[in-house]
């Protein structure tokens, strides 16, 4: 007699922590580019980078029409708090993301882009603040 298979252990999403500081400046940011995307970016939480499926190791990102976009906000937020700073994590940010959507999307570019620049304002010492602006 074949023993019977115990079903899988189901994972739930997990309700996300509520995100501070300069990390939950980086997700307003991300909403407002899906603000204006049209329907084309969105926030997902939970989810596989080519898929709605669950992934619990998949933290807060942007998906442009389906598919990921740059790196959960948590590790940009780890990055900056920690390995590398904030002025490395938010020029990863502008890089990987906004540069990403500049063509294809301008307004969400354009009303995310001031919000980063302003983000990058508070971070970067005054001698780089010129070359920063100059990214917008």
């Amino acid at each position: 007699m074949k023993a019977k298979k115990k079903p899988a252990a189901v994972v739930q999403p997990q309700k996300p922590t509520k995100l501070e500081g300069n990390r939950a400046k980086l997700l307003q940011i991300a909403k407002v580019a899906a603000h204006f995307s049209n329907g084309r970016l969105r926030v997902a939480y939970n989810e596989a980078d080519g898929s709605r499926a669950f992934d619990g190791e998949a933290s807060h990102f942007l998906k442009i029409d389906g598919t990921r976009l740059g790196r959960d906000i948590e590790m940009y937020g780890f990055m900056g708090d920690g390995p590398v700073g904030w002025e490395m994590a938010l020029a990863m940010f502008l890089e990987e993301v906004l540069l990403q959507i500049k063509k294809g999307l301008p307004k969400s570019y354009v009303e995310a882009g001031r919000m980063l620049c302003k983000l990058g304002e508070s971070v970067y010492s005054a001698n780089l603040l010129e070359e920063w602006r100059s990214f917008f």
